[in-house]
């Protein structure tokens, strides 16, 4: 069924269009395995974060001192500052949807806070 493509599927044919194509598919390999263990790695971040903050956590610990008060702390200017940008990103997406008359502008400014989120689609 190749012939009648114009294709040629011989295995000369092949071998000679994967030569053609072997930077292309070796660039893709790389950035495929660089994507992956980027990804691996953020996932196993945030697993040993959140494992370490369920097993540290004690409701009736009034005070932490040492390494555990500054992690507490960093966590929670963190989770503060990323609140008050994404909060500030998805006003100002909103208003500017409304400025411009766009139909469900408060929608999108709800999912611009929301979205803002998570790294690589905010």
């Amino acid at each position: 069924w190749g012939g009648w493509l114009g294709l040629d599927i011989s295995h000369e044919g092949i071998a000679e269009g994967l030569l053609l194509h072997t930077a292309f598919l070796s660039d893709l390999l790389m950035k495929s395995v660089r994507i992956a263990t980027e990804e691996l790695s953020n996932g196993f971040l945030m697993l040993l974060f959140t494992v370490y903050l369920l097993i540290g956590y004690h409701p009736d610990d009034r005070k932490a001192s040492g390494v555990r008060a500054e992690i507490d702390t960093q966590v929670k200017r963190y989770i503060g500052f990323k609140v008050l940008l994404s909060a500030t990103t998805g006003m100002l997406v909103g208003v500017s949807l409304l400025v411009l008359k766009v139909d469900l502008a408060l929608v999108f400014g709800l999912l611009a806070f929301l979205l803002n989120f998570i790294p690589n689609v905010g």
